[in-house]
Protein backbone atom coordinates (compact mmCIF):
# COMPACT_ATOMS: atom_id res chain seq x y z
CA UNK A 1 0.00 0.00 0.00
CA UNK A 2 1.38 3.26 -0.36
CA UNK A 3 1.16 6.35 1.09
CA UNK A 4 1.22 10.01 -0.37
CA UNK A 5 3.85 11.86 -1.90
CA UNK A 6 6.08 13.74 1.63
CA UNK A 7 4.99 17.71 1.12
CA UNK A 8 8.30 18.80 1.05
CA UNK A 9 8.60 16.61 -2.68
CA UNK A 10 5.66 17.18 -3.84
CA UNK A 11 5.07 19.32 -7.30
CA UNK A 12 2.82 22.33 -6.86
CA UNK A 13 0.94 20.73 -9.98
CA UNK A 14 0.33 17.47 -8.14
CA UNK A 15 -2.12 20.12 -5.68
CA UNK A 16 -5.56 21.57 -5.90
CA UNK A 17 -4.42 24.91 -7.11
CA UNK A 18 -5.67 26.95 -9.95
CA UNK A 19 -3.70 26.83 -13.17
CA UNK A 20 -2.55 30.53 -12.98
CA UNK A 21 -1.56 30.59 -9.27
CA UNK A 22 0.78 27.61 -9.79
CA UNK A 23 2.30 29.36 -12.99
CA UNK A 24 2.76 32.85 -11.02
CA UNK A 25 4.43 30.83 -7.93
CA UNK A 26 6.90 28.97 -10.21
CA UNK A 27 8.47 31.97 -11.61
CA UNK A 28 8.82 33.14 -7.95
CA UNK A 29 11.12 29.92 -7.22
CA UNK A 30 8.08 28.38 -5.35
CA UNK A 31 8.23 24.80 -6.50
CA UNK A 32 6.65 22.67 -4.18
CA UNK A 33 3.51 22.37 -1.80
CA UNK A 34 5.44 22.85 1.19
CA UNK A 35 7.35 25.98 0.14
CA UNK A 36 3.86 27.48 -0.64
CA UNK A 37 1.91 26.14 1.94
CA UNK A 38 4.26 27.99 4.65
CA UNK A 39 4.81 30.66 2.64
CA UNK A 40 3.84 34.31 3.76
CA UNK A 41 -0.17 35.09 2.23
CA UNK A 42 0.40 38.72 1.94
CA UNK A 43 4.04 38.04 -0.54
CA UNK A 44 1.75 35.02 -2.12
CA UNK A 45 -1.18 37.43 -2.69
CA UNK A 46 0.79 40.49 -4.18
CA UNK A 47 2.70 37.83 -6.48
CA UNK A 48 -0.52 36.32 -7.87
CA UNK A 49 -3.12 38.85 -7.68
CA UNK A 50 -5.21 37.10 -5.40
CA UNK A 51 -6.72 38.19 -2.02
CA UNK A 52 -4.71 37.64 0.79
CA UNK A 53 -7.96 35.84 2.69
CA UNK A 54 -8.05 33.56 -0.29
CA UNK A 55 -4.32 32.67 -0.13
CA UNK A 56 -4.68 31.56 3.46
CA UNK A 57 -7.89 29.66 2.72
CA UNK A 58 -5.57 28.08 -0.34
CA UNK A 59 -2.64 27.48 1.49
CA UNK A 60 -5.14 25.60 4.33
CA UNK A 61 -6.37 23.30 1.45
CA UNK A 62 -2.67 22.10 0.99
CA UNK A 63 -1.52 21.46 4.25
CA UNK A 64 -4.58 19.37 4.78
CA UNK A 65 -4.34 17.84 1.37
CA UNK A 66 -0.44 16.82 1.88
CA UNK A 67 -0.49 16.08 5.67
CA UNK A 68 -2.49 13.22 6.02
CA UNK A 69 -0.71 10.24 7.81
CA UNK A 70 -2.47 6.76 8.15
CA UNK A 71 -1.08 4.70 10.98
CA UNK A 72 -2.85 1.24 12.71
CA UNK A 73 -3.78 2.19 16.32
CA UNK A 74 -0.67 -0.17 17.38
CA UNK A 75 1.55 1.89 15.90
CA UNK A 76 0.23 5.10 17.32
CA UNK A 77 0.49 3.76 20.79
CA UNK A 78 4.38 2.77 20.22
CA UNK A 79 5.22 6.22 19.71
CA UNK A 80 7.82 7.85 22.51
CA UNK A 81 5.90 9.22 25.54
CA UNK A 82 7.75 12.57 25.83
CA UNK A 83 7.48 15.41 28.88
CA UNK A 84 9.14 18.45 30.07
CA UNK A 85 10.05 18.88 34.09
CA UNK A 86 8.11 21.91 35.58
CA UNK A 87 10.88 21.49 38.34
CA UNK A 88 7.58 21.18 40.53
CA UNK A 89 6.97 17.40 41.47
CA UNK A 90 3.32 17.53 42.52
CA UNK A 91 2.81 20.47 39.06
CA UNK A 92 4.63 17.35 37.17
CA UNK A 93 2.35 14.55 39.04
CA UNK A 94 -0.55 16.37 37.83
CA UNK A 95 0.48 16.28 34.55
CA UNK A 96 1.01 12.88 33.76
CA UNK A 97 5.06 13.72 34.35
CA UNK A 98 5.67 17.05 32.93
CA UNK A 99 4.37 18.89 30.25
CA UNK A 100 3.95 16.52 26.97
CA UNK A 101 4.95 16.99 23.62
CA UNK A 102 2.27 16.49 20.54
CA UNK A 103 -0.35 18.20 22.37
CA UNK A 104 -1.62 21.59 23.21
CA UNK A 105 -1.14 22.36 27.28
CA UNK A 106 -3.07 25.91 28.42
CA UNK A 107 -1.98 28.01 31.63
CA UNK A 108 -4.66 30.37 32.49
CA UNK A 109 -5.31 32.93 35.62
CA UNK A 110 -5.28 36.13 37.33
CA UNK A 111 -2.22 38.81 37.14
CA UNK A 112 0.41 37.19 39.39
CA UNK A 113 -1.05 33.31 39.40
CA UNK A 114 2.32 32.55 38.11
CA UNK A 115 1.61 31.91 34.23
CA UNK A 116 4.55 33.67 32.55
CA UNK A 117 6.93 32.01 35.51
CA UNK A 118 5.62 29.00 34.40
CA UNK A 119 6.27 29.99 30.44
CA UNK A 120 9.88 30.73 31.44
CA UNK A 121 10.68 28.08 33.48
CA UNK A 122 9.66 25.49 30.94
CA UNK A 123 11.52 27.64 28.11
CA UNK A 124 14.76 26.46 30.34
CA UNK A 125 13.85 23.39 31.56
CA UNK A 126 13.52 21.37 27.86
CA UNK A 127 17.41 22.13 27.73
CA UNK A 128 17.81 19.90 29.82
CA UNK A 129 19.15 16.19 29.49
CA UNK A 130 16.24 13.48 29.11
CA UNK A 131 17.12 11.91 32.60
CA UNK A 132 16.54 15.40 34.17
CA UNK A 133 13.25 16.18 33.10
CA UNK A 134 14.34 17.91 29.39
CA UNK A 135 14.62 17.27 26.00
CA UNK A 136 18.13 18.07 25.32
CA UNK A 137 16.26 20.44 22.74
CA UNK A 138 15.63 24.64 22.10
CA UNK A 139 12.57 26.54 22.77
CA UNK A 140 10.59 28.89 20.91
CA UNK A 141 9.05 31.82 22.85
CA UNK A 142 6.19 34.08 20.86
CA UNK A 143 5.71 37.08 23.27
CA UNK A 144 2.67 39.47 22.98
CA UNK A 145 2.90 41.31 25.89
CA UNK A 146 6.27 42.10 26.33
CA UNK A 147 6.45 40.12 29.27
CA UNK A 148 9.80 38.19 28.31
CA UNK A 149 12.91 38.89 30.66
CA UNK A 150 16.06 37.26 30.13
CA UNK A 151 17.23 38.26 33.68
CA UNK A 152 14.58 36.03 34.76
CA UNK A 153 16.00 33.52 32.31
CA UNK A 154 19.32 33.70 33.57
CA UNK A 155 18.23 33.17 37.17
CA UNK A 156 16.48 30.51 36.14
CA UNK A 157 19.28 28.70 34.05
CA UNK A 158 22.03 29.19 36.72
CA UNK A 159 20.23 27.31 39.39
CA UNK A 160 20.08 24.40 37.70
CA UNK A 161 23.38 24.39 36.62
CA UNK A 162 23.31 25.77 33.08
CA UNK A 163 24.96 28.78 31.31
CA UNK A 164 22.81 31.42 31.42
CA UNK A 165 23.98 32.70 28.18
CA UNK A 166 23.95 29.71 26.40
CA UNK A 167 20.47 29.02 27.31
CA UNK A 168 19.19 31.95 26.38
CA UNK A 169 20.90 31.15 23.01
CA UNK A 170 18.61 28.42 22.48
CA UNK A 171 15.19 30.03 22.87
CA UNK A 172 13.85 32.01 19.59
CA UNK A 173 11.91 35.01 20.32
CA UNK A 174 9.41 36.75 18.17
CA UNK A 175 7.80 39.67 19.22
CA UNK A 176 4.13 39.69 18.09
CA UNK A 177 2.18 42.90 18.71
CA UNK A 178 -0.84 42.47 16.69
CA UNK A 179 -3.15 39.36 15.79
CA UNK A 180 -1.28 39.01 12.55
CA UNK A 181 2.40 39.56 14.07
CA UNK A 182 1.21 36.55 16.23
CA UNK A 183 -0.32 34.20 13.41
CA UNK A 184 2.93 34.96 11.31
CA UNK A 185 5.28 34.25 14.84
CA UNK A 186 3.17 30.75 14.36
CA UNK A 187 4.18 30.15 10.73
CA UNK A 188 8.12 30.80 11.48
CA UNK A 189 7.76 28.66 13.86
CA UNK A 190 6.44 25.86 12.58
CA UNK A 191 9.60 26.41 9.90
CA UNK A 192 12.02 26.52 12.53
CA UNK A 193 10.70 22.98 13.89
CA UNK A 194 11.67 21.56 10.65
CA UNK A 195 15.17 22.95 10.29
CA UNK A 196 16.27 22.99 13.43
CA UNK A 197 15.99 20.58 17.05
CA UNK A 198 13.01 22.52 18.80
CA UNK A 199 11.15 20.69 21.99
CA UNK A 200 8.51 23.63 23.18
CA UNK A 201 6.95 26.34 21.72
CA UNK A 202 5.44 28.87 24.21
CA UNK A 203 2.74 31.42 23.13
CA UNK A 204 2.56 33.91 26.71
CA UNK A 205 -0.57 34.87 26.37
CA UNK A 206 -2.47 33.59 23.61
CA UNK A 207 -5.77 36.23 23.61
CA UNK A 208 -4.09 39.84 24.62
CA UNK A 209 -4.05 40.74 20.81
CA UNK A 210 -7.35 38.83 20.34
CA UNK A 211 -8.58 41.11 22.97
CA UNK A 212 -7.21 44.34 21.82
CA UNK A 213 -8.34 44.07 18.57
CA UNK A 214 -11.43 42.70 18.78
CA UNK A 215 -13.35 44.92 20.95
CA UNK A 216 -16.90 45.20 19.78
CA UNK A 217 -19.59 42.71 20.25
CA UNK A 218 -19.90 42.61 16.61
CA UNK A 219 -16.40 40.90 15.91
CA UNK A 220 -16.81 38.64 18.54
CA UNK A 221 -17.58 36.27 15.28
CA UNK A 222 -14.57 37.61 12.95
CA UNK A 223 -12.55 37.21 16.49
CA UNK A 224 -13.35 33.53 17.32
CA UNK A 225 -12.58 32.75 13.34
CA UNK A 226 -9.49 34.33 13.66
CA UNK A 227 -8.45 32.31 17.24
CA UNK A 228 -9.80 29.38 15.79
CA UNK A 229 -7.16 29.78 12.73
CA UNK A 230 -4.22 30.68 15.52
CA UNK A 231 -4.78 27.43 17.38
CA UNK A 232 -5.18 25.16 14.46
CA UNK A 233 -1.45 26.31 13.87
CA UNK A 234 -0.30 25.46 17.27
CA UNK A 235 -1.67 22.04 17.14
CA UNK A 236 -0.05 21.32 13.34
CA UNK A 237 3.04 22.36 15.07
CA UNK A 238 2.62 20.02 18.09
CA UNK A 239 1.38 16.99 15.77
CA UNK A 240 3.89 17.52 12.98
CA UNK A 241 6.95 18.24 14.90
CA UNK A 242 5.99 16.06 18.04
CA UNK A 243 7.04 19.76 20.02
CA UNK A 244 5.11 20.32 23.38
CA UNK A 245 3.16 23.95 22.70
CA UNK A 246 2.19 25.77 26.00
CA UNK A 247 0.08 28.76 25.78
CA UNK A 248 -0.86 31.27 28.83
CA UNK A 249 -4.37 32.48 28.52
CA UNK A 250 -5.66 35.83 30.65
CA UNK A 251 -9.19 35.41 32.30
CA UNK A 252 -12.19 37.46 32.84
CA UNK A 253 -14.54 37.11 35.56
CA UNK A 254 -17.78 35.29 35.16
CA UNK A 255 -21.06 37.86 35.41
CA UNK A 256 -23.27 35.23 35.13
CA UNK A 257 -22.17 33.16 37.86
CA UNK A 258 -21.66 36.27 39.87
CA UNK A 259 -25.44 37.28 39.03
CA UNK A 260 -26.90 33.61 40.38
CA UNK A 261 -24.35 34.46 43.59
CA UNK A 262 -21.67 31.56 43.15
CA UNK A 263 -19.45 34.15 43.91
CA UNK A 264 -16.03 35.56 42.41
CA UNK A 265 -15.34 33.39 39.25
CA UNK A 266 -12.70 33.34 36.24
CA UNK A 267 -13.06 32.24 33.06
CA UNK A 268 -10.52 32.19 30.73
CA UNK A 269 -10.69 34.23 27.48
CA UNK A 270 -11.36 32.81 24.40
CA UNK A 271 -14.64 30.48 25.05
CA UNK A 272 -15.41 27.22 23.63
CA UNK A 273 -12.70 27.96 20.61
CA UNK A 274 -9.77 27.80 23.39
CA UNK A 275 -11.61 24.80 25.69
CA UNK A 276 -12.38 22.76 22.66
CA UNK A 277 -8.82 23.37 20.97
CA UNK A 278 -6.33 22.86 24.17
CA UNK A 279 -5.54 19.07 25.19
CA UNK A 280 -4.73 20.26 29.08
CA UNK A 281 -6.32 23.04 30.94
CA UNK A 282 -4.98 24.34 33.77
CA UNK A 283 -6.03 26.79 36.29
CA UNK A 284 -3.59 29.16 38.14
CA UNK A 285 -4.48 30.89 41.27
CA UNK A 286 -2.19 32.51 43.94
CA UNK A 287 -2.19 31.41 47.39
CA UNK A 288 -0.18 32.06 50.26
CA UNK A 289 3.27 34.42 49.56
CA UNK A 290 5.06 32.69 46.82
CA UNK A 291 2.54 29.78 46.69
CA UNK A 292 0.35 29.17 43.88
CA UNK A 293 -2.47 26.48 42.76
CA UNK A 294 -2.65 24.73 39.57
CA UNK A 295 -6.19 23.26 39.14
CA UNK A 296 -6.04 20.39 36.26
CA UNK A 297 -9.80 21.29 35.10
CA UNK A 298 -9.70 19.44 31.76
CA UNK A 299 -7.84 16.47 29.68
CA UNK A 300 -8.71 13.31 27.69
CA UNK A 301 -6.81 10.97 29.94
CA UNK A 302 -5.71 12.79 33.24
CA UNK A 303 -8.01 12.89 36.67
CA UNK A 304 -8.74 16.37 37.55
CA UNK A 305 -7.14 17.85 40.56
CA UNK A 306 -4.79 20.40 42.16
CA UNK A 307 -0.93 21.07 43.08
CA UNK A 308 0.54 23.46 45.36
CA UNK A 309 4.09 24.91 43.63
CA UNK A 310 6.20 27.93 44.51
CA UNK A 311 7.74 30.96 43.09
CA UNK A 312 11.29 31.20 43.96
CA UNK A 313 13.99 33.37 42.68
CA UNK A 314 15.83 30.30 41.58
CA UNK A 315 12.73 29.27 39.81
CA UNK A 316 9.14 27.08 39.93
CA UNK A 317 9.77 24.58 42.78
CA UNK A 318 7.63 22.42 45.37
CA UNK A 319 6.43 23.84 48.50
CA UNK A 320 8.09 22.52 51.31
Amino acid sequence: MSGRKAAEDLPLEDVNLPEDVVEKLKDEGVETALEFAYADPARVAEVTGRDEEEVRRMQEDVRREVSVKIKTLEEWAEKKERRITTCSKALDELLGGGVPTGELTEFAGPFGSGKSQLAFQLSVNVQLPEEEGGLEAKAFFIDTEGTLVPRRIGEMAEALGLDPRTTMSNIYVAEARSVEEQMAAADEAYKVCERDDVGLVVVDSLTYNFRAEYKKLSDISERQSQLMEHLRQLMDIARDHDVAVVFTNQVHVDIEAAARGRGRRYEPVGGTVVAHQATHRVFLRRGKGEIRIARLEDSPYLPPGEAPFRITREGIRDVE
